[in-house]
């Protein structure tokens, strides 16, 4: 029994620790969780502290961002200015040396042109000079050949005419001679007119002008003066001309009437007869030997124009 209430006694002493030492680890207990509890409040407090100084340090941040940026901004457009402004500055030293080379440029080019211009002057000038020299030289030479050659031709013409002059002095009138019967007949054939006189070799003199005519056949309206050429030649045709003008002188008493000029011949060279042709000059020849006739009536109008 006695042992039992000792027992008992331990029992309840160790009873009442264990409730002293459960009310103590439930007063630690709660006071732990009092401890927490403040330990998470005062934690919260830091989070909400360390929320809001995060929170306006990004705002501040952003705001510096926003003003480096805006710096930033405002440095790269400066400085694209600036760059403009020296692109701007060098475009206009570049456009200024441009300009300054393609004015030396024109200006060198100008003096080029220029002193070409005076060595072409002054090369063409020694050129003319040249050539006037060798075309004096070379017309003096002309003129000196020329000269020797009129020389030469005048003093063979001079032998030629003496000969033919005597040649025709004998076979002139002969010629004459021939064609004069057949005038009337032939002017009457190709022309239609009646032949009111005519006249072989006659002579007129009047003033200081003297002259003979081979034939002269008057008709009503017109006059034919017939010169007759042993051998006919462009000169002869070329002399009619001056013939024509000594018989209007020298004959006033037909100038009333249509002087009518004729080259008469055995025998006609066909350019001879084109030449006179091209004078207005009727051309009078055998044709084939065989009759009178004249060569270029077909060329020539009857009446002839004045």
């Amino acid at each position: 029994m006695e042992t039992t209430n000792k027992r008992l006694s331990s029992l309840e002493l160790a009873l009442e620790r264990l409730v002293y030492q459960m009310e103590n680890f439930v007063a630690e207990n709660q006071a732990f969780k009092q401890e927490l509890h403040e330990d998470q409040k005062r934690r919260d407090r830091e989070m909400q502290e360390f929320k809001f100084q995060i929170w306006e340090d990004q705002k501040r941040r952003e705001i510096e961002y926003k003003c480096w940026q805006q710096e930033y901004e405002k440095r790269i457009e400066e400085e694209r200015k600036h760059k403009e402004r020296e692109q701007e500055e060098y475009q206009k030293r570049k456009e200024e040396e441009q300009n300054r080379k393609e004015e030396e440029y024109r200006k060198n080019l100008e003096e080029y042109r220029k002193s070409r211009e005076r060595e072409q002057e002054e090369y063409q000038k020694r050129k003319e000079e040249e050539q006037k020299h060798e075309q004096k030289e070379y017309q003096k030479r002309i003129e000196e050949d020329q000269k020797r050659r009129e020389a030469e031709a005048l003093q063979f013409r001079a032998n030629m005419n003496k000969q033919w002059g005597e040649l025709a002095n004998k076979m002139g009138t002969i010629v004459e001679d021939i064609i004069f019967p057949g005038i009337e007949p032939l002017l009457q054939r190709c022309f239609k007119i009646d032949v009111l006189q005519k006249g072989i070799r006659i002579s007129k003199k009047k003033g200081t002008m003297r002259d003979e005519f081979d034939i002269i056949v008057e008709t009503r309206d017109y006059i034919f003066m017939v010169e007759v050429k042993s051998s006919p030649n462009h000169n002869h045709v070329l002399d009619l001309e001056d013939k024509i003008v000594r018989f209007q002188h020298l004959f006033t008493e037909y100038q009333d009437k249509k002087l009518v000029p004729i080259l008469a011949s055995l025998t006609i060279s066909d350019h001879v007869v084109n030449l006179c042709s091209k004078k207005g000059y009727y051309a009078l020849a055998y044709r084939q030997w065989d009759y009178l006739d004249i060569l270029n009536l077909d060329k020539i109008a009857f009446p002839p124009k004045e």
